[in-house]
C-alpha cells in the first residue's frame, strides 16, 4: 500500500494512504502546484510530477487552469453590488469569456432574479448539508450564453450563516469550477464569512455610493478586511500582534489614526513580522467602483476617499470607474435588469468600450474614467497630513520605510 506526504502553502499532511488523497483532491485541498515527499529522493516535488497524482487531478477535472475569481462586496447593502455582478458577468460573456455568478449573499440572495431565475431548484444549501455534492453539481443554465450560476438559499436561517468548516469547502471548490472568470456576489458589511471569501479571491471589487456614510462603510469593510490578512501573515509573532489588535480597537470613526506609528513598532520589536507587514501592505489593492455618480465633484470626492486608505491604512487602492446616476435606474432595478440591457451601449452608464477594456485586461489595467488627474509617485509621509504626523522621530522612520505609493492611474 502506497503512503504519501503532501504539503500545502500552510499545512502538511500524512501519513495518506490514496483514498484519502482522492478525497482531498476532490474537496479542494490539494492543488497541482501543492507538493508530495519523494521517497526515493528524499525531496518535496510538485504533484503534477507524480504519474499517479497526476492522474487523480484529471479525474476530478482539476489538472484545468483554474478560473479568476472576482469577489464584489460592499460595506452596506443598497449600493448596486448585485447589479454590478450581474452586468459584469454579461459583458464578459459578450467577450466570449466563460462566467460562473456565484451568489454568496447569505443573508438575502436575489441574484437569481437579476438573471432570470424565479425559482431555483438547487441551491447552495444543498453544498452545505448534502454528503458528496460540490459546487460544479448544483450549477444552474441562464438565459444568456456563456454564464451559468449557483444561487443563494433564500430563507433558510442554516444558510444564511455558513460554519467554519462549510466556508472552507465553499472556498475551496471555488477553483474547481470549469470557467475563465467566477464572480462572487457577497453579502454586505462585516462578518467572518464575507471577509474570509473576499480575502481568498483572486480580485476584490468594493462598490460604494458618493455618500459619506457609504464611504465609511467602505472604509470599515477595508479595514477590516486588511486586518484579518495582517493577523494570518504575522501570526507567530505575539508582539505584533498585540500592536496591531491595538489599533484595530481604535475607534477610528473618533479618531483618524494612521497604521504607521504601529508598523513603525512592529518594526522595532520584530523585524521579521515588519517585513512580512510591509509585504501584506504593498499587495493589498482593493478596487472601488463608485455608483449612482452625477457630477464631477462625487469623482472628486472618489478620489479623496482613496487618499484617506492610503493616509490611515497605508495601502493603494484602485479607482476601477464609476457608474453615472440615470434617471431610470429605479425602473432597470424594479425589473431586475443589468445595466447593460439597456440598449445604451456607446453612451451608457458604465462607459462601455474602456469598461471592456478593463474586463479584457483581467481586470489589472485601471479604466480611465471619471475626472481624475495621474499623480506622482509620493511616500507614505508626503500623504500623511500634519494632524496625523505624531513625531518628527515618526516621519524619519516612515522615510527609512519608504513604503510607495504607485500611480493611481
Amino acid at each position: 500500500m502506497t503512503i504519501y506526504y503532501a504539503r500545502t502553502s500552510s499545512n502538511q499532511f500524512g501519513p495518506l494512504r490514496l483514498a484519502e488523497i482522492r478525497r482531498f483532491i476532490k474537496d479542494g485541498v490539494f492543488q497541482l502546484s501543492d507538493q508530495y515527499l519523494d521517497f526515493s529522493s528524499v525531496k518535496w516535488k510538485a504533484m503534477v510530477e507524480d504519474p499517479v497524482l497526476k492522474q487523480v487531478f484529471r479525474e476530478n477535472n482539476t489538472d484545468k487552469k483554474p478560473p479568476k475569481i472576482i469577489a464584489i462586496a460592499s460595506g452596506k447593502g443598497g449600493v448596486g453590488k448585485t447589479a454590478l455582478a450581474a452586468s459584469m458577468s454579461i459583458e464578459l460573456a459578450n467577450l466570449g469569456k466563460k462566467v460562473i455568478l456565484v451568489d454568496a449573499d447569505f443573508g438575502g440572495p436575489d441574484l437569481h432574479e437579476w438573471m432570470g431565475i424565479s425559482r431555483p431548484p438547487i441551491t447552495l444549501n444543498a453544498l452545505f448539508s448534502k454528503k458528496g455534492l460540490g459546487l460544479s453539481d448544483i450549477l444552474l443554465s441562464t438565459p444568456y450564453k456563456n454564464i451559468k450560476m449557483i444561487c443563494g438559499d433564500v430563507g433558510s436561517l442554516e444558510s444564511s450563516n455558513p460554519k467554519y468548516f462549510q466556508r472552507l469547502k465553499f472556498i475551496r471548490q471555488l477553483r474547481q469550477l470549469d470557467a475563465e472568470y467566477v464572480l462572487v456576489d457577497q453579502s454586505p458589511g462585516v462578518s467572518y464569512a464575507t471577509v474570509d471569501i473576499y480575502l481568498n479571491c483572486d480580485e476584490g471589487i468594493i462598490v460604494t455610493l458618493p455618500e459619506a456614510t457609504s464611504y465609511m462603510d467602505a472604509f470599515n469593510f477595508i479595514r477590516s478586511t486588511l486586518i484579518r490578512r495582517l493577523k494570518k501573515a504575522i501570526f507567530f509573532s505575539e508582539y505584533a500582534l498585540q500592536q496591531l489588535e491595538e489599533f484595530e480597537n481604535l475607534d477610528w470613526r473618533k479618531y483618524e489614526k494612521s497604521l504607521l506609528p504601529f508598523l513603525v513598532r512592529i518594526e522595532r520589536g520584530d523585524a521579521r513580522a515588519g517585513v512580512i507587514f510591509k509585504g501584506v501592505l504593498r499587495n493589498f489593492h482593493p478596487k472601488i467602483v463608485t455608483n449612482m455618480v452625477q457630477n464631477k465633484r462625487e469623482t472628486i470626492e472618489s478620489q479623496g476617499f482613496q487618499h484617506s486608505l492610503t493616509k490611515l491604512l497605508l495601502i493603494e487602492s484602485r479607482r476601477l470607474g464609476f457608474i453615472e446616476y440615470r434617471k431610470n435606474f429605479r425602473a432597470l432595478i424594479k425589473e431586475h435588469r443589468p445595466f447593460v440591457l439597456t440598449g445604451q451601449r456607446n453612451t451608457g452608464p458604465l462607459h462601455f468600450n474602456k469598461w471592456r477594456r478593463t474586463l479584457e485586461n483581467g481586470f489589472h489595467q485601471l479604466a480611465k474614467i471619471g475626472a481624475g488627474k495621474k499623480e506622482t509617485n509620493r511616500t507614505t509621509k508626503e500623504l500623511l497630513q500634519p494632524d496625523i504626523r505624531h513625531s518628527p522621530e515618526i516621519d524619519a522612520q516612515a522615510k527609512k520605510l519608504d513604503l510607495q505609493i504607485p500611480s493611481l492611474v
